[in-house]
């Protein structure tokens, strides 16, 4: 019992992480945010915990708090693909298209079989009217599928 784990050892960040799972699973988001607040004092620059808080903080649709953990999760793991993807995705949704290009094209670099990715790679080609590039991003998303 995570509860249990944290009576005897309120530090204990395995107990800690996964009570904010549970929370978060469970809808309770400021139980979740303050346990993932804990384990980032205990931590400090944990990729995992900066991730947790940012996807909450996304959930929330606060893309400000969001860009500014994952940002931070990606100075400290920058060719992890899928928190470059997470950006992209909050800075295309932001409307901002060019940082979600340079994340997007960062994720594909470090991870070239993300088909959302390739999607928007060959979306955003079609777009800036670069179709013989888009063409490149098409074809791989077809043979993916």
């Amino acid at each position: 019992n995570y509860r249990e784990a944290l009576n005897n050892d309120a530090g204990c960040v395995q107990a800690l992480y996964n009570m904010g799972l549970v929370c978060r699973q469970q809808g309770n988001v400021e139980q979740a945010l303050e346990c993932f607040y804990k384990l980032h004092n205990i931590l400090l620059n944990n990729v995992q915990v900066l991730c947790q808080l940012a996807s909450i903080y996304e959930s929330l649709e606060d893309t400000a708090q969001a860009i500014e953990l994952y940002s931070q999760a990606n100075s400290l793991a920058p060719s992890d693909p899928a928190i470059l993807a997470r950006l992209a995705a909050i800075y295309d949704a932001e409307g901002d298209k060019t940082q979600a290009f340079q994340s997007n094209y960062d994720s594909y670099r470090y991870y070239p079989s993300n088909l959302k990715v390739i999607e928007w790679m060959g979306a955003y080609y079609i777009d800036a009217q670069f179709s013989e590039k888009a063409v490149n991003y098409f074809e791989k998303a077809s043979i993916m599928q």
